[in-house]
This record gives structure tokens, sequence and C-alpha cells, in this order.
């Protein structure tokens, strides 16, 4: 039957941990179905916040989605589960839905649900555990940034990515940094770059941009890379 939001505040009452834990165990077995609708996907998401649910009772809880995590990730409510899931446990739990990207992260990167899913694992993961999804998407890095979508990963590799992927995606950026600075999305990647960087990975973007001061100034007048 349909999953009504009445119902949300009834099934996680905290005074009673049976009822709890039998309905966690009821939810589990249905979770595939449950986050590609809006009240069950929110349902899942209040379930993992329940207060006395362990991390490994999180991961249980949609157990179902493994093998399912890119389908759930371009989903319009299911990639708002495994949001929170990447939110509320340790990354150590997350390697399955790092596998499933794994090969086809540009296109991840390309969409409008699935860049939120790499934009969490680049926040919680470490550069360890990201570094095969960034690998993919550095030779891509100056379309990245200038996609509707793709800009946000880049900015999140730039701010949370390791200093040899945010040094790597700087190099990157240098060889076409003018027209990068003057195109209305991919300038915002250039203003993370100069943000984020360190100071000599910096010094190259800003001597890529202006290499004279006749650059210099040109950059000034354009009405975006006067940024």
């Amino acid at each position: 039957g349909k999953i009504h939001r009445r119902s949300v505040s009834f099934n996680f009452d905290p005074a009673s941990s049976l009822d709890m834990r039998a309905n966690l165990e009821g939810l589990s077995q249905c979770s595939l179905a449950l986050a590609s609708t809006p009240n069950g996907s929110r349902l899942l998401q209040l379930a993992m916040e329940a207060n006395g649910v362990s991390d490994s009772v999180r991961v249980q809880l949609i157990d179902q989605l493994r093998g399912h995590a890119w389908e759930a990730a371009g989903s319009p409510h299911g990639n708002h589960v495994l949001q929170k899931l990447i939110a509320s446990v340790p990354p150590q739990r997350l390697q399955f839905i790092i596998e499933e990207l794994a090969g086809r992260a540009a296109e991840a990167a390309e969409h409008q649900k699935r860049c939120r899913i790499l934009e969490r694992l680049l926040e919680h993961c470490p550069g360890s555990m990201t570094a095969r999804l960034v690998e993919e998407l550095l030779p891509k890095a100056s379309w990245l940034a200038r996609h509707p979508f793709g800009n946000f990963v880049v900015q999140h590799i730039l701010e949370h990515g390791s200093p040899e992927h945010r040094q790597r995606m700087v190099i990157t950026l240098c060889e076409d940094a003018g027209r990068l600075a003057r195109h209305r999305i991919a300038s915002n990647v250039v203003r993370a770059a100069l943000i984020h960087s360190q100071s000599q990975d910096r010094a190259e973007l800003v001597q890529a941009l202006a290499p004279n001061h006749q650059e210099l100034l040109n950059l000034g007048k354009h009405k975006i890379g006067s940024f």
C-alpha cells in the first residue's frame, strides 16, 4: 500500500526499542522499493536519523540497494537516501557505492542527481577511497568545468580532494585558464581553484590567467572574467 507521511513519527517511537527493531527490520526488507518513492525515501532517511540506530544498522537498512547504487543515485528520491547514508556512517562502509560508480564517474558527474553522490563522497571519504573516481574525472576536467552539473564536482575536488589531485586539477585548468575564466559556469571553478589551491599552484594559475599586464586588463574588463 501507499506510505503516508503521517505514519512516519508513529513508526519511530523512541520509547519502544523492540518496536523500533521490528520496524527497521521491516524497512530493510523493502528499502529498494521505498527509496524510489517520495515518502519511502523520507521514511528511510528518518530511520537513519533515529536515536539509538547504529552505523551497522544504518547500512543494513539499505542493504537492498547494494548492486543498485547507480540506479538509486539517479533517482529523484533514492539519491537522497544515499546522501543521508554517506553523511551518517564511517567511510569504510561506503565502498559499495564507490565501486558501483567506478568506470562511470564522468557520466555521473554530468547527471543532475548522481553528481550529488560524487559530491557527498568527496566531502566525507578520504582521498584514498575516492582516488579511483577522481582519476576518471581529471582527464575531462576542462569539459566538466563548463558543465552545469559537472562543475560542482570539480569544485568539490578542488576543495576536498587529496593534495595531489587538487594540484593536478589546477594544472589541468591552467591549460585553458583564460577561456575558463570567461565562461559563465567555468568561472566558478576557476574561482574555487584560486580559493582552495596551495600558494604555488595558485601562483601558476594566476600566471596562466594573466601572463602579462595587458591580459590582466582584458580579463578585468570582461563581464564574467572580472571576478
